[in-house]
C-alpha cells in the first residue's frame, strides 16, 4: 500500500481516510534494491541500496523521506509523493536516478518550499484526521454519539416543518414572499408568518427560529430549493407510475397569463394500479415557439422521458386549427412520429359549443344573456350608476352582491363560460327574478329535445375515429346480448385488430377472455371493472381484458354511442381538466 508503484496506480488523494492513515503509518518503503547509475567518467555501475548498510557516505539512510521503486529502480520523495501540489519534479513524477549527483540534489530538494510543505503536512496528517475522519465516530464515547444522533434527528424535524409549510402554501396557491420581510415588519410574508404561527404551538420550531444563527430555513433560496425538490420528486413519481402503466394519453392547451406569457399546460392520463390518473406535469413557456411544427416538437420533447413511442395512444387538444389540423396541425405532426397517438377533440369544448348553440336556439335564453351583458355595459360606464346598482342590491338583500363588489360580467370570448351562477342568483334576488326563472325552466325542460339534438349534431360534426369502435366491446349494456350463442361481436373485434391498436393485443386470447367477461357477474362501470381486475389479481388471469380496459380508460373521451340520451335529458360528465372521464355502464 505504501510502495511507489501502489501510490502511482492509486494516488494518495483518491484513497479513503482509513487507507491514507494506513499509508502514513507505514511510512516510506525502503527495500534492498540495486540501482544502476552512470559515473562522471561515463561508466555504468550498479549501486546496491540498503537502508541499513549504505556505502555512499550514508547519503541515502540519512534522509527519512527517501523511498525506492522496486519496478523502475529509482528514488522518490515519500512526503512529496503524498502531499505535493506541484507534481512535475523528478522526485515525484519520474524518480531520481543520477546517483553521481545525489548529494547536491538531495540538499537542494531539502530546501525546496514544496518539499518542506509536504513534510509538514505528513507530520500533521494523523493529528488532523483524529478529529475529522468518518471512522472517528466509532471512538467517540456514548455521550458524544448520542448528542450527534439527537442533533441529526432535530435537524430532520426542522426540515420536515419547512417542507410542510411549502406544501401548504403551494396547495392553497398562495404567494410565499412579502413586500417587507425584515424583523421589524408587521407582515413578513406568508411563508415566514406561517412559520411564526406554527412556532407558537411548536416548541422545537420556536427554539430553532429563536436561536439559530447559521441556518433558519426561511430564506428565499431555501424556499426555492424545497419547491424545486418537491417538483422533482413529484415528476419522478409520475414517471414511475407511467413506467408501470400500459399506455398514456397527453392533454395539452395553450393559455396566456396575466403577464402575457404564452404557456402550455400539459397533463398525462393513464391507469395506475387499476385506477385512472390525470397528472399535471407543469406550465411551459412557449412564447418563442411558433407554428404547429414547433409546438409538436416541444410536446414530444416533454414526453421523451415517458417512452411515447411505445405507450402514447391518444392526444387531446381544443379545436384550434393549429392544434387539431388534419394535415399540418400539432396532432397530425405527432401522428407522423407515433402512428397510434390518435387525436380526440376535447369533449368539454364540444359541450361548450353545444351549450352556445342551445342558448342561441331558445329565444328566452338569448334575451337572458343579452340582459346580463346589457346590465354590465350600462352600469359599468359611471361610478354613480355603479353606486346605485350596489344600493339596489342592498335593498333587495342580495347576499352575493351585498358587499358592493360584484356585477354581471360580459362574456369576453365565445369560447369562455363567463356567466357565473353567483351572477344569476344575484339578479334573481334583485329585479330580474322572473326572467331568470323562465330561462332556468327552459334549460331544465328543453322542449322537443332541442339540446340533445344540438349536442348530437356537434358530436356528429367531429365524430370519434373508427379506431375507437373497440370500446363497444366493454359496453356493459351489451354484455348479456354478447354472451348469447352466435352473438359475440366478432365484427368489433375485427375492427380492433385492423386498427392502430391491433398490434397491442393477442386477438384470439382476447376473444376467449371477453367470453368469460360477458358470462360473469363483473362490474358494469369500466373504472370499477379495471379496479376489480387489479385488486383481485385477475389482471394475470385476464391480461388481455385488463389491457383493453386500460386502453379504453386512457383514451380521454365519452363515445357518442355510450352517451345516454333520454327524452328531455342528456347525461354528460366531465373532469375539471376539461376532458370527459365518465365511462360506460
Amino acid at each position: 500500500m505504501n510502495t511507489v508503484g501502489a501510490l502511482k496506480r492509486r494516488p494518495f488523494a483518491t484513497l479513503t481516510v482509513d487507507e491514507k492513515r494506513a499509508v502514513v503509518k507505514l511510512g516510506p518503503h525502503k527495500p534492498v534494491v540495486t540501482i544502476q547509475y552512470q559515473t562522471k567518467a561515463g561508466n555504468v555501475q550498479n549501486q546496491k541500496h540498503n537502508p541499513t548498510v549504505n556505502p555512499m557516505d550514508n547519503f541515502l539512510s540519512a534522509r527519512e523521506w527517501l523511498t525506492v521503486d522496486v519496478e523502475d529502480k529509482r528514488l522518490y520523495c515519500f512526503p512529496c509523493l503524498l502531499f505535493a501540489k506541484k507534481r512535475d519534479t523528478c522526485w515525484v513524477e519520474t524518480g531520481f536516478h543520477r546517483i553521481s549527483y545525489i548529494g547536491s540534489s538531495m540538499e537542494k530538494h531539502d530546501q525546496a518550499r514544496e518539499h518542506r510543505s509536504a513534510v509538514i503536512d505528513l507530520k500533521l496528517f494523523l493529528r488532523r484526521t483524529n478529529h475529522f475522519e468518518v471512522g472517528s465516530l466509532i471512538s467517540m464515547n456514548s455521550d458524544e454519539i448520542e448528542r450527534h444522533n439527537n442533533l441529526v434527528c432535530r435537524n430532520r424535524e426542522i426540515v420536515k416543518r419547512l417542507i410542510n409549510a411549502v406544501i401548504y402554501l403551494a396547495k392553497q396557491e398562495m404567494a410565499f414572499r412579502g413586500h417587507d420581510e425584515s424583523e421589524t415588519s408587521v407582515n413578513r410574508g406568508p411563508f415566514k408568518e406561517l412559520l411564526s404561527m406554527v412556532a407558537k404551538t411548536d416548541s422545537l420550531l420556536f427554539d430553532h427560529l429563536d436561536s439559530s444563527t447559521v441556518f433558519k430555513g426561511d430564506s428565499k433560496t431555501i424556499q426555492n430549493e424545497i419547491i424545486a425538490l418537491i417538483a422533482t420528486m413529484t415528476r419522478e413519481l409520475i414517471k414511475e407510475e407511467v413506467k408501470s402503466a400500459d399506455f398514456f394519453a397527453v392533454i395539452a392547451d395553450e393559455t396566456t397569463d396575466v403577464s402575457t406569457t404564452n404557456q402550455l399546460t400539459t397533463i398525462l392520463r393513464y391507469v395506475h394500479n387499476g385506477q385512472l390518473k390525470e397528472r399535471f406535469l407543469g406550465f411551459d413557456n412557449v412564447s418563442e415557439v411558433s407554428g404547429a411544427e414547433g409546438l409538436a416538437g416541444f410536446i414530444l420533447n416533454i414526453l421523451k422521458e415517458f417512452d411515447p413511442e411505445s405507450k402514447l395512444v391518444a392526444q387531446t387538444y381544443d379545436g384550434a386549427s393549429t392544434m387539431s389540423g388534419r394535415t399540418s396541425g400539432v396532432q397530425a405532426r405527432i401522428r407522423e412520429v407515433i402512428k397510434r397517438a390518435i387525436f380526440i377533440h376535447c369533449m368539454a369544448h364540444k359541450l361548450n359549443l353545444a351549450l352556445q348553440d342551445a342558448t342561441k336556439a331558445i329565444s328566452k335564453c338569448v334575451i337572458f344573456f343579452a340582459t346580463l351583458s346589457g346590465i354590465n355595459a350600462f352600469f359599468g360606464v359611471s361610478y354613480k350608476r355603479t353606486a346605485q346598482f350596489h344600493k339596489s342590491c342592498h335593498l333587495h338583500q342580495t347576499t352575493e352582491l351585498a358587499g358592493g363588489k360584484r356585477k354581471p360580467q360580459a362574456a369576453s370570448s365565445a369560447t369562455r363560460w363567463a356567466y357565473k351562477s353567483r351572477t344569476k342568483v344575484g339578479l334573481d334576488l334583485g329585479w330580474s327574478s322572473s326572467t331568470v326563472e323562465e330561462a332556468v325552466t327552459q334549460l331544465k325542460h328543453l322542449e322537443d329535445n332541442k339540446f340533445a339534438d344540438i349536442y348530437d349534431c356537434k358530436v356528429d360534426a367531429n365524430p370519434p375515429e373508427t379506431q375507437l369502435k373497440f370500446c363497444k366491446l366493454l359496453n356493459s349494456e351489451s354484455f348479456t346480448n354478447f354472451s348469447k350463442k352466435d352473438k359475440f361481436p366478432d365484427g368489433i373485434l375485427a375492427d380492433l385488430e385492423n386498427s392502430v391498436y391491433g398490434s397491442l393485443f393477442n386477438t384470439a386470447a382476447l376473444k376467449d377472455q371477453l367470453g368469460y367477461l360477458y358470462n360473469s357477474n363483473m362490474p358494469g362501470k369500466l373504472s370499477d371493472l379495471a379496479k376489480m381486475l387489479y385488486e383481485c389479481d385477475l389482471k394475470n388471469d385476464l391480461p388481455q381484458v385488463y389491457r383493453l380496459t386500460n386502453l379504453a380508460l386512457t383514451v380521454p373521451l365519452t363515445l357518442m354511442w355510450t352517451t345516454c340520451v333520454v327524452r328531455n335529458k342528456l347525461t354528460v360528465s366531465a373532469t375539471t381538466s376539461g376532458t370527459v372521464v365518465e365511462d360506460f355502464g
